[in-house]
């Protein structure tokens, strides 16, 4: 039997598997198979048994054959074979190369396999005429030597100076990393007055206080990233169409951008949650909240995963009860999950929908049920 991860029945199948067939879209499923025997001993062997799953692969992959076994195995050996042409009854020897990294499919790890025709002819009615059978089975997959060429030595000072600096760097990181889950300021003022620029402490702050609910601090924390973070040139960059750039720069370019999104959108949030449950909603509020919002809009489009939490809130805060019904909509797309669900039908409550929100709950009890289908 399948079932969504939601519990939500799908379908179900027996011994004879050809005779059913059921199409499923991208997410995460739950098979569940009832077995019977007279002997429990037996049936307690099966729990920990794992599943063969057979999956098609959207295109064919080519492999490289070779005339010599080591020219298969080492990397830097003789060229390909060369097409070449056949007498009737003649054979030939051949090697094929393990698969590079780019040509593996997701998922598969050791153990698995794929299998299917080996096929050397060019002709399409050749290749249908004489395919033959194969099996390529994943062994333990290679770890990923460093890239990095060897840099040249230093001396003994600048190594040292080299370490020293790398050390308080470290100490700094993992101080940050322990902000969102301290419950104090202390390591926060502290590396405030070493580290006031540093972008990343602020955005640790920002995540703290997101749990703490305070919203006036987290408005605060965020103008200074805000203002630590040059707009204009990280949106230069971005509007730039150049393939060749420097790997230093991209990452540094993305991490910002990466900053500037989680501050608009943690921030706003908290904003945005406080003027809703708040008794008369402050104008300067809404333009600080208008603010963070406008300024994601710079960089993502609001319906995109990364802006439509923010473009959801912001509706709320300003009562746009409609334009929030369309982002909890694109959120449930995105996650499909209960709790966007519920957004989607307490908005129908609000709007007054009532033969919607009525319909809507009800697909709710079938889609999200308590226990799974029994057999």
């Amino acid at each position: 039997m399948i079932f969504e991860k939601t519990k939500c029945y799908i379908g179900a199948g027996d011994a004879y598997p050809n005779q059913y067939k059921y199409t499923l879209g991208k997410g995460d499923y739950v098979v569940r198979m009832r077995v019977t025997h007279e002997k429990r001993e037996a049936l307690e062997r099966l729990k920990d048994m794992p599943l063969l799953l057979h999956q098609k692969l959207p295109s064919g992959i080519a492999l490289d054959v070779h005339w010599q076994r080591l020219s298969a195995i080492l990397p830097a050996g003789p060229a390909k074979c060369s097409p070449t042409q056949l007498v009737s009854g003649a054979s030939v020897p051949f090697f094929i190369a393990p698969l590079t990294d780019d040509k593996i499919p997701k998922g598969c790890s050791a153990g698995s396999f794929l299998f299917g025709t080996l096929t050397l002819a060019k002709n399409e009615l050749a290749k249908r005429a004489s395919g033959v059978p194969m099996k390529y089975v994943f062994g333990e997959m290679p770890s990923k030597a460093n890239a990095e060429g060897k840099k040249p030595k230093s001396g003994p000072a600048a190594a040292d100076a080299k370490k020293d600096a790398g050390l308080v760097q470290a100490m700094r990181d993992l101080k940050i990393s322990w902000i969102p889950k301290s419950g104090d300021d202390e390591v926060y003022n502290e590396l405030r007055q070493e580290h006031a620029d540093h972008v990343a402490l602020h955005v640790a702050r920002l995540r703290q206080l997101e749990v703490a609910k305070d919203w006036e601090q987290a408005v605060q924390v965020a103008r200074v990233i805000l203002g630590l973070i040059k707009k204009e040139p990280l949106l230069e960059y971005i509007g730039t169409k150049s393939p060749a750039r420097d790997p230093a720069v991209k990452n540094s370019m993305e991490e910002e951008r990466l900053q500037l999104v989680d501050t608009c959108v943690t921030a706003g949030c908290i904003l945005a949650d406080h003027l809703v449950h708040a008794e008369e909603r402050s104008q300067e509020a809404l333009a600080e909240l208008d603010l963070f919002y406008n300024t994601l809009l710079s960089f993502f489009e609001p319906i995109e995963p990364k802006a439509i939490k923010l473009s959801y809130h912001h509706s709320l805060a300003h009562g746009h009860a409609g334009r929030a019904l369309k982002y909890a909509f694109k959120m449930a797309e995105h996650d499909d999950s209960h709790e966007n669900h519920t957004k989607c039908l307490e908005l129908f409550t609000r709007l007054g929908w009532l033969h919607c929100a009525s319909l809507y709950r009800s697909w709710l009890l079938v889609k999200y049920p308590l226990d799974f289908t029994l057999f």
